[in-house]
């Protein structure tokens, strides 16, 4: 099964399900989609997630609890999955299972690979994380990976998705 990941507007296709940094070849797993909302097959999207937030916090989450991190709460519906500072109101990983009828409003070339490759499932992920050191902060319309900034692209992910700002092409 192919899946679709999201990040501002850059798109990548992949059959895994992980996400990664990677640095100096060294890779770091910070997010698994353990499962996807399906409504005939009754689950919902599922994630487990590793990071840090801005103040070194360590953040542990599995199968949509979490497990380590004292400082932030979760939100969940059948298709989203929503960490929050306490008290704050911007996330700080927002992840949302998209229908087909939403592809239409993102970019040309995100819609077009979507309506022409048909993932089984394709989420949208936004954020601001530390992984391995590494600043990901992931708006609207770009990502940004310490001081590297993606906008529309496509990647066809063989390897699951692999964020890196280091020039290795992994």
């Amino acid at each position: 099964m192919l899946h679709g990941f999201i990040f501002g507007t850059n798109l990548y296709l992949s059959k895994q399900r992980s996400i990664s940094y990677a640095f100096e070849k060294q890779r770091t797993e910070f997010l698994t989609i353990c499962s996807f909302y399906h409504a005939k097959a009754k689950t919902d999207l599922m994630l487990d997630a590793d990071f840090a937030l801005e103040d070194g916090t360590a953040v542990v989450i599995r199968q949509n609890q979490i497990v380590e991190g004292t400082k932030v709460s979760i939100t969940i519906s059948p298709w989203r999955v929503t960490v929050y500072c306490k008290g704050g109101e911007m996330p700080v990983l927002d992840i949302l299972q998209l229908g087909e009828d939403t592809y239409s409003g993102f970019g040309t070339h995100i819609a077009k690979e979507l309506e022409a490759m048909h993932p089984d499932a394709t989420v949208s992920i936004k954020g601001e994380l530390i992984v391995a050191d590494a600043r990901i902060w992931i708006g609207d319309e770009s990502m940004h990976v310490n001081e590297e900034i993606f906008a529309t692209s496509v990647t066809y992910a063989h390897q699951g998705v692999i964020l890196s700002s280091d020039g290795f092409n992994y």
